[in-house]
């Protein structure tokens, strides 16, 4: 997979043991593009034209929401896995070949 991605990719995780073992697998894989912070995505102001790629809790979806549609976002896709927006509809559903058929939700 080396070279599959040539911008620069962040990943947010505020729990330490996630955020570590993030941290380990990006090495052990040698994503070089990559990069973890130990930060709340709440404080960043998303560059425009991004897209997010999240599996949060219902109440961090609630949350990711407000700050999205309420702020002036210009983020270009939203990919949610397991939990959706509660008040913004998704332009597709994807359901995964797992025993729990997970829904993708794409914004």
């Amino acid at each position: 997979m080396q070279g599959f991605c040539t911008s620069v990719v962040p990943g947010y995780e505020i729990s330490f043991f996630p955020w570590l073992v993030s941290v380990g697998l990006k090495h052990l894989l040698g994503y070089k593009n990559l990069f973890f912070y130990r930060k709340n995505f709440l404080a960043v102001d998303f560059p425009k034209g991004s897209m997010i790629v999240c599996y949060l809790f219902p109440n961090g979806m609630t949350l990711l929401e407000e700050k999205l549609f309420n702020e002036e976002s210009q983020i270009s896709v939203v990919l949610s896995n397991t939990f959706a927006f509660t008040h913004k509809k998704p332009k597709e559903i994807i359901r995964l070949d797992d025993i729990y058929k997970t829904p993708l939700y794409r914004y």
